[in-house]
C-alpha cells in the first residue's frame, strides 16, 4: 500500500506518481520469493506482525518530517528501577516500567494513552544481540489487541479534566509486560536483547511525526538450568498459555489454566509461594481471573 499524500512531507501527490514504477522493490520481491509461507499469503500471520514490517524505526517514519520533543524524557526500566543490563531466569516473564517525566519547567496536562501499547502511540522495539556483534533486524513488539484511543485523545484535547496534571520534575509511569504479544513470545530464546520505547504522535495539521524515543535498555534472558525447566518450556512456550497469561486468565482457555496448575504444582513441590518469577506469574495470572465478573451465554 502506498501513501501518495505522506510522499515528501504531503502535497507532492503528483510528484510521487511520476516518479513511481508501478513495481516491486527489490528488497519486496527478495521477501515475496523468500519468506515463510505465512508471512507472504493473505490471511497468514495477522498484519504488522511479520519483522518485514517493522524495520525497527519504532515510531520514526523515514518518508514524513519528524521531531522530537524535549519538554518530556521517556525512560524504559526494569523491575525495582534497574536501568543497566539486567538478567531474566529462562521463561521468567518480562515485565518492565515505562517512565515519562516532565522537563519543560512548567506543569503540563499528559495522558495516560501516551504509555499505553495498546493505544497505538507507544512502540516498543526489540532487537536480538549476536555475540559477533550482528545484531539480528530490530522487531517491532505489538500488543494483542489495540484500543481506539483516536476519539479519547481528541476529547481529552479540549477537555484537561481527562488528562493528568504532571508538575516540572514529576513523572508518570506504566508498567509493560512484553512477553508475549501478537507476533508470539517476544524472548523465547536465551541470550541478550536490546529494548526501547517511543513514543509517536502524527499531528495532522502540520503533517508531522512528533517522537520521544527511551534509552536503550539492555537485557539477558537466561538459559534453562534443569532438565525440568525444558519440560515446562513446552507448556509455558505455548500459543494458548501465552494468551492465558497476557490476558490475565480466561474462562475458555481450560487446557492452558490446568497445564500452568500442574507447573505451579511441579516447581513449588509443596513450598510457600512464590517460589520464583514464572510462578509469581502464573499465581498472579489466577488471582486476576478469580477476582474477574464473566457474563455467560447460552
Amino acid at each position: 500500500m502506498n501513501y501518495d499524500s505522506r510522499y515528501l512531507g504531503g502535497n507532492h501527490e503528483h510528484e510521487f506518481w511520476q516518479q513511481f514504477d508501478f513495481r516491486f522493490d527489490a528488497d519486496e520481491l527478495a521477501f515475496l520469493r523468500h519468506g515463510f509461507r505465512p508471512a507472504v499469503i493473505p490471511g497468514g500471520h495477522d498484519f504488522h506482525t511479520v519483522p518485514y514490517w517493522s524495520e525497527g524505526n519504532g515510531g520514526y517514519v523515514p518518508y514524513m518530517p519528524e521531531e522530537q520533543l524535549t519538554f518530556v524524557t521517556l525512560e524504559i526500566r526494569g523491575p525495582g528501577g534497574a536501568t543497566n543490563p539486567m538478567v531474566f531466569d529462562f521463561l521468567q516473564p518480562v515485565m518492565l516500567e515505562a517512565v515519562l517525566t516532565n522537563v519543560s519547567g512548567q506543569t503540563l496536562q499528559l495522558g495516560d494513552f501516551l504509555l499505553d501499547p495498546k493505544s497505538g502511540v507507544l512502540d516498543i522495539v526489540v532487537r536480538r544481540v549476536q555475540g559477533d556483534g550482528g545484531n539480528l533486524p530490530p522487531a517491532l513488539w505489538v500488543p494483542l489487541m489495540q484500543r481506539c484511543r483516536a476519539g479519547e485523545a481528541a476529547v481529552a484535547a479540549v477537555n484537561p479534566a481527562l488528562l493528568d496534571t504532571v508538575a516540572n520534575g514529576q513523572s508518570m509511569s506504566r508498567n509493560l509486560n512484553i512477553t508475549f504479544g501478537a507476533a508470539g513470545f517476544t524472548f523465547a530464546e536465551p541470550g541478550e536483547y536490546d529494548v526501547q520505547a517511543v513514543i509517536s504522535i502524527h499531528n495532522e495539521q502540520d503533517n508531522r511525526n512528533y517522537i520521544v524515543p527511551s534509552n536503550v535498555l539492555r537485557l539477558r534472558i537466561g538459559y534453562p538450568h534443569s532438565r525440568q525447566d525444558e519440560e515446562d518450556a513446552l507448556v509455558l512456550l505455548r500459543e494458548d498459555v501465552g494468551y492465558y497469561l497476557m490476558l490475565g486468565g480466561s474462562r475458555i482457555l481450560d487446557r492452558a489454566r490446568a497445564d500452568l496448575e500442574a507447573v505451579l504444582e511441579r516447581r513449588s513441590k509443596g513450598k510457600m509461594l512464590p517460589i520464583d518469577g514464572v510462578c509469581a506469574n502464573i499465581v498472579r495470572t489466577m488471582g486476576i481471573d478469580a477476582g474477574r465478573n464473566y457474563l455467560l451465554r447460552q
